[in-house]
């Protein structure tokens, strides 16, 4: 998945070419690398929802790793939707008209995506009521566009692995990241120590200081990961009964090693490189190896699970992340710089630009 993400860069002049002058999609027929199979397309006008459906206009879609990694095929977050198929797994979406048999949905209700693989990265579209939920206009459509890539993730990594209470240790890589910086202002809200790594790049200060200004207590980078001075904060702080790797490699592998005996190592995410975790590790902490998908979480979920799992997150007002927005015509400008770990982007739709931009 890393060296796709790679050649994803290079090829990014070849999606602009393919680029359509003002598309209202981007779709796929095909699983392969998005240079050649995502097609940008000017999709005729959605039909009237019937009994069941609602019509909504999307504001803003979500642009990561794990969108590159769907369309790849290496995540089993589509299912089995048929191709054609529309890419993006996050948005947020505004209801435009209703069904006649739809309960609990209003136009002009703000709604995100309850399943993988619905399709974001459209102008517009009528779906099931079942396939999305309403979320409160409080939480701010950066968000809300990022949700099951970014602060439901960290919801799901801090409540789902292991009993956590205040004055527990979280170490986590990927801080940079939507999930990671979510990570760092639930745990904080919780009375959680968070120990993050981040990677070195131009913005390494500013993310510093935003990570630290969400409630982050180290925050450092993830070369100082195996060093003696990590080593005392540890010791200082409280070894972590939770690790969250969110983007693998030698980082992934001091997260293992800094863990608490019985402690748990949790990897995330569709982008993650080679993990290597030692033996002595295993065998000496007799440490818990996990993974976890968003997608995979909302395909197993009851509908009243995630939508109180949406109101979780509307009550610990969740801050926007740290994503760059590009308008919607430009997003495969973009989608070459994606890669695992990262900020990552937001899509903003002429209907969403009044809002956002």
């Amino acid at each position: 998945m890393l060296s796709s993400l790679a050649a994803l860069r290079r090829a990014a002049p070849a999606l602009r070419r393919a680029a359509s002058s003002s598309p209202t999609a981007y779709t796929y027929a095909r699983h392969g690398h998005p240079s050649t199979v995502i097609t940008a397309s000017t999709a005729a006008a959605p039909s009237s929802p019937s009994s069941d459906q609602v019509a909504v206009s999307f504001l803003a879609a979500g642009v990561d790793a794990g969108d590159v990694a769907a369309v790849l095929g290496v995540d089993g977050g589509a299912g089995k939707a048929p191709f054609p198929r529309v890419a993006g797994h996050g948005g947020v979406a505004v209801v435009t008209a209703v069904g006649a048999g739809v309960k609990g949905l209003k136009a002009g209700d703000y709604v995100v995506p309850a399943k993988a693989g619905l399709g974001t990265w459209r102008h517009a579209a009528v779906v099931s009521s079942a396939d999305v939920l309403a979320v409160p206009k409080s939480v701010p459509l950066e968000a809300a566009a990022t949700l099951t890539s970014g602060a439901a993730t960290a919801l799901r990594l801090l409540s789902d692995f292991g009993a956590l209470a205040a004055g527990d240790t979280v170490v986590q890589s990927g801080g940079e990241s939507a999930v990671g910086s979510a990570v760092v202002q639930l745990a904080a809200a919780r009375g959680m120590k968070t120990v993050t790594f981040v990677k070195e790049s131009a913005d390494y200060a500013s993310t510093v200081e935003r990570l630290k200004s969400a409630g982050g207590d180290v925050v450092v980078s993830e070369t100082y990961a195996s060093s003696s001075g990590m080593r005392e904060i540890f010791a200082d702080m409280g070894a972590p009964k939770l690790a969250l790797n969110g983007t693998g490699g030698k980082v992934a592998t001091e997260l293992a090693r800094a863990l608490a005996p019985g402690g748990t190592l949790v990897t995330y995410g569709s982008a993650t490189p080679g993990l290597t975790v030692p033996a002595s590790a295993l065998t000496g902490k007799d440490l818990t190896l996990r993974g976890f998908s968003m997608e995979r979480w909302l395909g197993r979920a009851s509908r009243a699970d995630a939508e109180g799992m949406v109101a979780a997150l509307a009550d610990a007002g969740v801050a926007s992340p740290s994503v760059s927005k590009v308008k919607f015509g430009n997003l495969l400008d973009v989608l070459g710089n994606v890669r695992a770990g990262g900020g990552g982007y937001v899509a903003v739709m002429p209907e969403g630009e009044r809002l956002m931009m």
